[in-house]
């Protein structure tokens, strides 16, 4: 078993395995390393198995379009102009919301 799980091991991760157009906002990875935790995904292999496994499906995810309900929450925090202009291209916005 490797070591915990860092919020930089998470980053890279996640940087390495999605497409860089999701990559547009630094953020912590606080709260998300607590949710991992809770599950048992605790080191960066268990997280790149969990991911690697369920790849398609995130991407099949990921390719659908926002709701109203994230649409108005990323306004709130980005701005109308830049999340509208993702919404129309459809990319950059889905890991906030996994």
């Amino acid at each position: 078993m490797g070591s915990t799980l860092t919020s930089e091991e998470l980053y890279k991760v996640l940087k390495d395995i999605f497409p860089a157009q999701n990559d547009f906002y630094e953020i912590d990875y606080k709260e998300e390393l607590e949710e991992l935790f809770l599950f048992g995904i605790n080191t960066k292999s268990l997280l790149e198995d969990l991911l690697k496994r369920h790849f398609e499906e995130i991407m099949t995810i990921d390719s659908e379009e926002l709701d109203e309900f994230h649409i108005k929450s990323y306004i709130s925090e980005f701005g109308e102009d830049y999340v509208l202009d993702k919404v129309k291209t459809n990319i950059g916005l889905h890991f906030l919301h996994y």
